[in-house]
């Protein structure tokens, strides 16, 4: 743990904090007076044993309590409800999707009540490295992923054709997923503030969702060259 206040100075910033709870500890998101951590432990996606989300006091140093999950690379805190996306390993991953899907593993997004300490939704997102969650507006929660399984099958008999890529979108309303047909992954997510559209940078292109459809909307934007990342500047 660094504290700011200290860099610069004679005083070492740096505090080696050691705890069981972790495992794997790989990103963090802070409470609104920046007074606890939430630490991500990506666990057996990581080569761990326990994926969960463990409360660190900045103020003490003290560690836990620790609220386990099925998946935690990454998060997104909206008031008291901590948002966590990752990956579980193992071929039974997709069991319970929602969407019928021929891919063998799938990512996470878990609903977690920080006022109870406890898991209060699940859902099924695409699965890969989940790095990148923002909050659009109407409630969407745009989840990017790399490394995740692309899949492009054609329609056969009486099988759909299905096209998924990186991006899931979560109705945290509904507690549903939308996936769009887009493929490869997601670098850049940028909800545009006090209008209904995100902008994403998937497969090096610039997208723009409408989030009262979850769909692209009408009017997209070219760009030359290949995208990165996308971010609106106030």
């Amino acid at each position: 743990m660094l504290s700011p206040s200290s860099i610069g100075t004679s005083t070492d910033p740096r505090t080696d904090i050691q705890s069981p709870f972790f495992d794997h500890p790989v990103w963090a998101t802070f409470s609104s007076d920046d007074s606890t951590a939430y630490v991500l432990n990506c666990g057996p996606e990581c080569g761990g044993t326990t994926a969960s989300v463990t409360l660190l006091d900045v103020n003490t140093g003290l560690v836990g309590p620790t609220i386990p999950v099925d998946a935690a690379t990454f998060g997104f805190l909206s008031g008291n409800t901590l948002y966590v996306a990752g990956t579980k390993p193992g071929a039974n991953s997709c069991a319970g999707s929602s969407t019928p899907t021929v891919a063998t593993t799938c990512g996470e997004v878990s609903v977690v009540d920080l006022a109870s300490l406890t898991v209060s939704a699940t859902a099924t997102i695409t699965d890969g490295y989940h790095n990148h969650m923002d909050m659009g507006s109407n409630g969407q929660l745009f989840i990017g992923a790399r490394t995740c399984t692309n899949i492009n099958v054609l329609a056969s008999g009486s099988s759909p054709a299905e096209v998924r890529g990186c991006l899931s979108i979560f109705d945290t309303a509904k507690t549903k997923v939308v996936i769009p047909p887009k493929l490869g992954d997601v670098t850049g997510i940028q909800p545009i503030g006090r209008r209904n559209v995100v902008y994403v940078v998937q497969n090096s292109n610039l997208s723009i969702y409408d989030t009262t459809t979850d769909q692209l909307q009408t009017t997209q934007v070219d760009i030359i060259g290949q995208a990165v990342d996308v971010i609106q500047v106030d």
